[in-house]
Parts: C-alpha cells; sequence; structure tokens
C-alpha cells in the first residue's frame, strides 16, 4: 500500500502523493509503506479460489532516524575515513511543496584529504538516480574491487596515483520520482535552485572544495546523462563540463522512439490499415523487450496522475506545464497514445535540450564551447542513440564558437555504455580511467587541480 501526503502547494493545488522515505521513489521499498505478509499458495486452474491477504506491515526506516530527524533522503552513517553523508533542509523546496523538504549528498573524499590540510579540491559530480546510502562509484574501504565499471575503484582510489579529486552524489529524491534532476521544473519543484543555489554552497563550507565553477565537473548515465548536460547548459556558466552517457531524450524528435512534434500517437504507428505497436526497449540484436504502451499501462496501474514513480511519469512532470487538476498536463492519453500537441510545444520551448542549443547558441555559446561530451550505444536499448546523433547534428551547423562537443557510439553497445578505454585498446572505459580523464580536463585550459 502505497501511503500518500497531502501537500498543500503555493499555487492552491493540493495534491495527493507519496512523500519520499528514504528508499528513492519505489513504492516497494518505501519506509512507511504497509504490506502483507508473503504467502505462498497453490493455483489450481481448474478451480475457483479465493486468497486473502491481510496488509498489517509497515516497512521499517532503512537506517534509524536521529531525534527531531526526517525519513527523506535517509539517514546513512559515515563510512571509514573518506565517505561522508550530509543532509540539509531546502528553502527553495520547502516553500514550493508547502512542508519542509530535504535534500542530500553522498561524498567520497580523495585519499589525501586528512593528511594535507591546506589544500582545496575539484569536485566531480555525479548525477542520476537516488544514490541510498552507496559511496560514489561503489568504493567501499573493505572492497579491493568492484565489478563492470566498478572493477579495482576502491584499491585505486586508495593509491597515490588516483586523482585528488572530491567525488559527490545527490539524494533528491521527491514526490514524483527518485531524483529531482537538479533542474527548476513547475511540476516537481525548483531542484536547480536546490542544488546550485543551496547545496553546493553547503558543501564547499563544510569541505575544503575549490569554489569556482571550472573545478565543477558533471557526470551521469541514463537519468543522470540527461541530468548532467541539462545541468550545464542551464547553467552555462556555473560548471566547468559535462559528461552526459546514454542520455535520456536529448531531442523530443526522438523521445525514445515518438516524435512528440509530428506523430499523432505514442503507441502506434502506421496507415488506417496496418498498425504496428511502438517498441519501448530492445536487446542489442534488435529483439523487442516491451512496447511504450506496456509500459504506460503499468505506470498507470502503480500510480495515476503520474504517481508511479516510473520513467514515463518523471519525464512528463519534469517536461510539461501544471494541468488543471494540479498534476502534470500529460504528453499524451495515458489509454489511447493520442499526443497533445500544444502541451508538446511546451516540451519544446522549455526542455528540448537540442532545441535550445541552437535557439540560444548566440548567448550561450561562449560559454559552453568545449562542455559538452556524450557517449551512448547504438543498439541503446531504449532507442536513446537516435536522439543524441540529432543533437550532434545540430551542433554541427553551430558556429561562432565552435560547439567543439564531443560525440562517441558503441558498436552493438545497448544502453549506459559510458564510452571506450582510451589505454585498453576494444575494452570499455572504466570508471577509474574516467577519473583520471576528468582530472586531466582542466589542464587544456592551463588550469591545476
Amino acid at each position: 500500500l502505497n501511503v500518500f501526503t497531502t501537500f498543500h502547494r503555493p499555487d492552491g493545488h493540493f495534491l495527493e502523493m507519496h512523500l519520499n522515505s528514504g528508499a528513492g521513489q519505489s513504492p516497494w521499498r518505501a519506509p512507511g509503506n504497509a504490506m502483507s505478509q508473503p504467502q505462498q499458495v497453490s493455483i489450481d486452474p481448474a478451480r475457483v479460489e479465493t486468497f486473502r491477504f491481510s496488509i498489517d506491515q509497515v516497512i521499517p526506516p532503512i537506517d534509524p532516524v536521529p531525534a527531531g530527524g526526517s525519513l527523506q533522503q535517509g539517514n546513512p552513517p559515515d563510512q571509514g575515513e573518506l565517505v561522508r553523508f550530509v543532509k540539509i533542509r531546502s528553502e527553495s523546496l520547502s516553500a514550493f511543496w508547502g512542508r519542509d523538504m530535504y535534500i542530500g549528498a553522498n561524498i567520497l573524499l580523495p585519499s589525501d584529504y586528512w593528511t594535507t590540510p591546506d589544500r582545496r579540491y575539484p569536485v566531480l559530480y555525479l548525477t542520476g538516480h537516488f544514490p541510498g546510502r552507496g559511496a560514489p562509484f561503489g568504493y567501499s574501504e573493505d572492497q579491493e574491487s568492484g565489478r563492470g565499471r566498478n572493477e579495482g575503484f576502491s584499491e585505486f582510489w586508495r593509491s597515490p596515483q588516483s586523482p585528488k579529486v572530491i567525488l559527490v552524489t545527490v539524494r533528491d529524491a521527491n514526490p514524483f520520482y527518485d531524483t529531482g534532476h537538479s533542474v527548476n521544473s513547475v511540476n516537481v519543484g525548483p531542484y536547480g535552485d536546490a542544488f546550485v543555489g543551496e547545496l553546493i554552497p553547503f558543501l564547499q563550507n563544510e569541505f575544503r572544495i575549490v569554489p569556482e565553477p571550472w573545478a565543477r565537473i558533471l557526470a551521469g548515465g541514463s537519468t543522470g546523462g540527461w541530468e548532467a548536460l541539462a545541468i550545464q547548459i542551464f547553467n552555462p556558466d556555473e560548471f566547468g563540463g559535462s559528461w552526459g552517457w546514454c542520455p535520456d531524450p536529448v531531442d523530443f524528435h526522438y523521445y525514445q522512439i515518438v516524435d512528440i512534434y509530428g506523430d499523432e500517437n505514442a503507441y502506434t504507428r502506421g496507415d488506417e490499415w496496418v498498425r504496428a505497436e511502438r517498441p519501448n526497449a530492445r536487446r542489442p540484436d534488435g529483439n523487442v523487450v516491451s512496447t511504450i504502451r506496456q509500459e504506460n499501462s503499468y505506470e498507470q496501474a502503480v500510480g495515476p496522475n503520474g504517481r508511479s514513480g516510473g520513467q514515463w511519469a518523471i519525464w512528463e512532470a519534469l517536461f510539461s506545464p501544471v494541468g488543471a487538476d494540479g498534476y502534470a498536463a500529460p504528453i499524451w492519453d495515458r489509454v489511447t497514445g493520442e499526443i497533445d500537441h500544444k502541451v508538446a510545444d511546451y516540451w519544446r520551448e522549455n526542455w528540448d535540450l537540442t532545441n535550445h542549443l541552437v535557439e540560444n547558441w548566440a548567448t550561450v555559446g561562449q560559454s559552453l564551447a568545449g562542455k559538452i561530451h556524450v557517449a551512448v550505444g547504438d543498439m541503446d536499448s531504449y532507442y536513446l542513440n537516435n536522439a543524441v546523433e540529432l543533437m550532434e547534428e545540430a551542433l554541427g551547423g553551430l558556429a561562432d564558437p565552435s560547439p567543439a562537443a564531443t560525440f562517441e557510439y558503441g558498436r552493438k553497445k545497448p544502453h549506459c555504455w559510458i564510452g571506450s578505454s582510451p589505454w585498453r585498446q576494444g575494452e570499455d572505459l572504466s570508471n577509474a580511467e574516467f577519473v583520471q580523464i576528468v582530472d586531466a580536463y582542466p589542464r587544456r585550459g592551463g588550469r591545476r587541480w
């Protein structure tokens, strides 16, 4: 049972939504939600039977809540010498939602932080989904090596050869999703103001951080990939560069595989004689895993009015104007898939990253040149490579100055591909290698970490 809280927003709307309680925005794991005891049953297809479940259990907090504290964003304890967790009350978010709202951060300090007290450090902000009680890049003081891209990272981070930079992930789950995307949205709230104007200054006061834009780098994958690019694009002078890996749609001519400007229906395409269901996800060999209709129907069953905590729901909440009922205006009819082109026009003017760059390059070009870096698999599981290709094409037509953006495509690579290793031919980039790339990045401009 997903427990809702009533939010009295200053715009006059009353919304019933789930208040984050420390588990991102998953109704299945959220502390305070109710559930039944699991039962094992046998179903006989030849009989009609009734099975009764009693919802009499409450999911407990993940971590103890300190006296006077809040479940919001969790309360993870510090880990060893290098991992710290912080949480602050956000003035801007509290004003928007009409109640106390919090954001937090998970911080991984460099190995020499406590032995060089006069040194200040740049920050790599790793954007994306709710990190919970995990350290950035899976770091663990008890772990010699992780898996996948994290393999060997913990050991590397503790070595003298590791770049001396602070890594930060953000805990900013909200009533719609497990991240606020660190941008200002009329539905989700001013998470951009909270991140740039509140959390970053707080961190700069609490830790020895270089308080300069060139010393703030952004990187993330999938949701975090879009987030890293959007934060940089909408705050061109506040950050020194962004890496968006397999980003969520950066051009709404390919909103996954839907053209919200030119198509009439999101669920099907074709003519009146032959209609084909649009795919939602695929394997690298092209086989379809699910359709857009299926995933939207699932989300509608979990939480109507965009309250599922799902992917399509947060995109709608993030990009849409406020609807008449106070919830986000749907981009399409959730049952039929018919696209609302008035809402699509709002998306174009406010949230289409490619359109924003093209329309505003004369103003933002000097600040953004050389700061945009994108990598995606050419068989991205959610067709996100299509929008990336449109962004690359559009930026290729801009000048004065040249965008100097970089785009990399992985042959037959699925979702969450982040690039190729510059040192291990034919291998994928590891997180330890990426930190070394970031370490060298400002030196191109004659700066030192």
